[in-house]
């Protein structure tokens, strides 16, 4: 799919497009955004545009190269997902992942003039393997490219998202209703209120409980402590720093758990318990 063919976030789009056709390209991005929007897709329609010879900042879509990446079988493209170990149920980027991403960065690209190396699930790196990808953002080789895809850079070390350019990846339209904004908001600052559990528990039960949805819902309450982390929203100066941080990281975790088919009711009422004490 190139970047034509998406018909959400042009703005974001016409920018990568920009990027790529200029030939002036940052070798670190970072792609925000909730887990129900494509990241990957996005990342690789910028491989495309990148990589292409029959459209150079665009992609044609049926080329050999296109097609690699579409696929992701292009040897100039390396693509990190989470995984876990076997004796644990909790998915991240781990050393190796990232040790075998550095190595390939490190040799001359085969067949074009980059390396591009796309990171999903950015936020579940851990400390050991972020270190190594940092000296790597400090040092880069010669074209390479590093797109870090991730739900929310507040969930990232400050050293990386320093060195990279920030994009903001919007929801899509369907299935974003505002009514499930103007809930998730609600449930924020019942939190920070420190309504009686009570109340954020009837709030809760009233959500729509299926698991698609509810991580649609925790995505927008990210969303909402992102832009208080940054300033943006109403009462923004009451909410503390470490408050919002840790709110970010336990919505995360919920997140994950429910992924991992925990039942959505113990996950949120566990959720509201760490967040509203």
């Amino acid at each position: 799919m190139t970047f034509s063919e998406i018909r959400h976030n042009r703005r974001l789009i016409d920018q990568l497009r920009q990027v790529a056709a200029s030939g002036q390209v940052h070798h670190g991005f970072i792609l925000e955004g909730p887990s129900t929007v494509d990241k990957t897709q996005i990342a690789k329609s910028f491989a495309q545009a990148l990589l292409c010879q029959i459209m150079p900042g665009e992609g044609c879509g049926t080329c050999d190269v296109c097609i690699k990446i579409e696929t992701e079988n292009h040897i100039d493209l390396t693509i990190i997902k989470a995984s876990k170990a076997e004796t644990s149920k909790v998915y991240s980027i781990k050393d190796g992942d990232i040790e075998n991403l550095i190595r390939r960065l490190q040799k001359k690209p085969f067949e074009g003039q980059r390396n591009i190396g796309i990171v999903e699930s950015a936020e579940t790196i851990t400390t050991r393997a972020a270190n190594r990808l940092l000296k790597t953002l400090e040092e880069p080789p010669v074209g390479t490219v590093i797109l870090l895809l991730c739900d929310n850079i507040n969930t990232l070390p400050q050293t990386i998202v320093s060195r990279c350019v920030v994009e903001r990846v919007m929801e899509q339209e369907e299935g974003y209703g505002e009514e499930t904004i103007a809930q998730a908001r609600e449930l924020v600052y019942l939190l920070m209120e420190k309504a009686p559990f009570y109340q954020t528990k009837k709030r809760v039960e009233k959500l729509n409980q299926e698991k698609e949805q509810m991580i649609l819902f925790l995505d927008h309450m990210e969303r909402i402590y992102g832009d208080l982390m940054r300033g943006r929203g109403t009462k923004a100066e009451l909410f503390r720093k470490d408050y919002l941080f840790d709110a970010i990281n336990a919505v995360e975790t919920a997140k994950n758990d429910i992924k991992n088919n925990i039942g959505v009711r113990y996950v949120m009422m566990n959720l509201i318990l760490k967040i509203g004490g």
